[in-house]
C-alpha cells in the first residue's frame, strides 16, 4: 500500500510554513514544516481500524491555474539511499575523533552521491559540518533548539527533489515531546520526510533504535503505527541503525509478521540479501557483529537495483565507526 496526503496547497510568500491539522479534539499545535512555498491544511478521515488517518492530496497553482507535471518531464529510472550512523563528534576516539573523519568524508559522497542519506548520532557541530561539505543538499530533522549534548537524525536530499512535508517524533508513549521510553537508555526519535520529484513521491524515515529488545519492537510499532496514519501515494525508504540484526523479532514488526492489516498494508522488505554483512565495526574495517544498519523498502513501486555495504577507507581511516549502507532503486513501469 502506497503513503497519502490531503491538502489544498496555495502558494506564500514566505519559505516556510506551518502545517496544522484538526482533530476531533480542536485544533491541534504538533507542528509539521513545509518547504518549497507550501501551505496545506489537512482533514481528519475515519477508517475501519478507528486509527487516526490522513490523506494529503496536493494541487499546485501557477499564476491562478491548476498545474500538472508533463510527461515530457520524466525523471531518471534510478535514485539512490545511504544511511551512515556518523558517529557522534562529543565522543573521545583519538585519532578516529570527528576533527579528523570530517576531513575525509567528502571522499564518500563523491564517490557515492546519493539522493538521500540519512545520518544518525549528529551532533550540532557535526550538522553544520555536513552543511558545508553537502553543499548541493537540503536537510531535515535537526533538532533546534536542543541540548548540547543531543544527536539528531537528519535526512540530506539532492536539492532536484522538493520537501512535501517532515515529521520529527519521539520513540516514546509521548512522541510530540522530548522524551525517552522507561527502558530506554537514550531518548530515541524519528525523522520522516515525504519528497516529490516530477510525478513521483517517496517517503523517507531515518531512526535510530535502543539496545532493549522490547524498546526496539515498541518504538518500530510506533513508527508503523506514525506511517499507517500519514497514508500516502508514494513508495517509502526506511533506514537508520536499528541496533539488532535483520533478523531480530522486530524486523518482523516492518516486513508483515501478520500484522498487515494492523498498519494499513504497509510492508517493508530489506534491500540487503543474505548473508547479512555485518556494518558496526569499531573503526577496526572488520565487522564481525550483525548486520545492524538497514534499508528497508515497500515493493509496490520500486525495486531494488543494487544494494552493498561500503567498506571503503582512506590512508587507513575509516569515516566511522558504522560501514555506509547503500540502495540504488528505480521505479516500476
Amino acid at each position: 500500500m502506497c503513503l497519502g496526503l490531503h491538502a489544498s496547497l496555495r502558494l506564500r510568500q514566505d519559505n516556510i510554513t506551518t502545517l496544522r491539522y484538526k482533530s476531533s479534539a480542536g485544533l491541534s499545535r504538533e507542528p509539521f514544516k513545509i518547504y518549497k512555498q507550501i501551505d496545506a491544511s489537512i482533514h481528519r478521515r475515519s477508517a475501519t481500524n478507528g486509527q487516526r488517518r490522513w490523506s494529503l492530496v496536493y494541487q499546485e497553482q501557477t499564476e491562478g491555474r491548476k498545474h500538472m507535471v508533463s510527461n515530457a518531464h520524466k525523471p531518471t529510472d534510478a535514485f539512490s539511499v545511504m544511511t551512515l550512523n556518523l558517529r557522534f563528534g562529543l565522543a573521545k576516539d583519538g585519532p578516529n575523533a570527528w576533527r579528523f573523519r570530517k576531513k575525509i568524508l567528502p571522499k564518500l559522497f563523491e564517490s557515492y552521491p546519493a539522493d538521500f542519506i540519512g545520518f544518525q548520532e549528529v551532533n550540532d557541530f557535526q550538522f553544520d559540518d555536513l552543511n558545508a561539505i553537502l553543499t548541493d543538499y537540503r536537510s531535515v530533522g535537526k533538532r533546534e533548539p536542543a541540548p548540547a549534548f543531543w544527536q539528531s537524525n537528519v535526512i540530506y536530499y539532492k536539492q532536484k527533489w522538493d520537501l512535501i512535508l517532515h515529521q520529527h517524533f519521539y520513540l516514546s508513549p509521548t512522541p510530540s515531546i522530548p522524551s525517552r521510553a522507561r527502558a530506554s537508555k537514550w531518548p530515541r526519535q524519528c525523522t520522516i520526510g515525504i519528497f516529490r520529484r516530477h510525478h513521483h513521491h517517496l517517503t523517507c524515515i531515518n531512526t535510530h533504535l535502543d539496545f532493549e529488545p522490547s524498546v526496539q519492537a515498541e518504538s518500530s510499532r510506533i513508527i508503523m503505527e506514525r506511517l499507517s496514519n500519514v497514508q500516502h501515494r508514494s513508495a517509502a525508504v526506511l533506514m537508520g541503525d536499528f541496533n539488532a540484526s535483520i533478523d531480530a523479532p522486530h524486523f518482523n514488526i516492518f516486513t508483515d509478521g501478520g500484522q498487515k492489516d494492523k498498519y494499513g498494508g504497509i510492508v517493508f522488505k530489506s534491500a540487503l540479501t543474505k548473508p547479512y554483512p555485518g556494518t558496526h565495526h569499531g573503526f577496526s574495517g572488520t565487522a564481525n557483529e550483525d548486520c545492524i544498519d538497514w534499508i528497508l523498502f515497500t515493493d509496490e513501486t520500486i525495486q531494488v537495483v543494487d544494494s552493498r555495504i561500503i567498506r571503503d577507507h582512506v590512508n587507513g581511516a575509516f569515516y566511522s565507526d558504522h560501514f555506509p549502507v547503500l540502495a540504488t532503486f528505480k521505479w516500476r513501469p
